[in-house]
């Protein structure tokens, strides 16, 4: 995993959806990696990004104390495969999910059965917080994963499209997960680093494992 700091050289927040998607595909094409994907939220840090207010569909507002409401998390395509989550349903994000398009998410198997009592996900409609207008449709259910810590169990969780968050609250760093080949992994990380040092010298990135970053 590499902790990728977007604002080091003090670039504007616009600029840092493209400049992911390139520090992305330059680690996707280094040779003996299998995959690499991006996501905002750090797991196993026994906490991350929530939302106590939930709605889903015509359903009543779910409303939960700090910690213990719905989980997020934004990840480019691919992210899932990256990480072994298998697809349960519909589909992952694509090159289409992204800023003027339909605001689409991906759920895990616990918010199924927490929100929706085992229901069909597909289809239907989140909104989150106070923000009664902004929706995301439900386009994929995802197999569960720890978030917190191991002892917190399965949580409900929703993923979002990291290429349609808008500008102004852009994350100021991401991190970067890579799928490498058995054996080769600090070959691996250097030619990653070399290759992120090419695409955007200003970057400022870090090498870790999850309990690192």
């Amino acid at each position: 995993v590499a902790e990728l700091n977007l604002q080091s050289n003090g670039g504007p927040p616009e600029q840092r959806g493209a400049r992911v998607e390139r520090l992305r595909d330059a680690a996707a094409a280094v040779p003996g990696v299998r995959s690499a994907s991006v996501s905002a939220i750090p797991l196993l840090t026994g906490g991350g990004w929530s939302s106590g207010r939930v709605r889903v569909g015509d359903g009543p507002i779910s409303e939960s104390r700090p910690g213990a409401g719905l989980w997020l998390n934004a990840t480019t395509p691919g992210w899932f495969e990256t990480m072994g989550m298998p697809l349960r349903s519909g589909r992952d994000f694509e090159a289409g999910d992204r800023g003027g398009s339909r605001p689409v998410a991906i759920v895990n198997e616990a918010f199924v059965r927490r929100f929706l009592q085992g229901g069909q996900p597909i289809g239907q409609l989140v909104r989150l917080g106070s923000d009664s207008e902004m929706s995301y449709e439900i386009v994929g259910v995802v197999g569960d994963a720890v978030y917190t810590t191991p002892r917190e169990g399965m949580l409900a969780t929703m993923y979002v499209a990291v290429a349609q968050r808008t500008p102004v609250t852009f994350w100021s760093t991401v991190l970067l997960t890579i799928n490498a080949a058995p054996g080769q992994r600090l070959d691996v990380q250097r030619d990653v680093a070399a290759a992120l040092a090419r695409v955007d010298p200003t970057v400022a990135f870090t090498f870790g494992t999850f309990d690192q970053v």
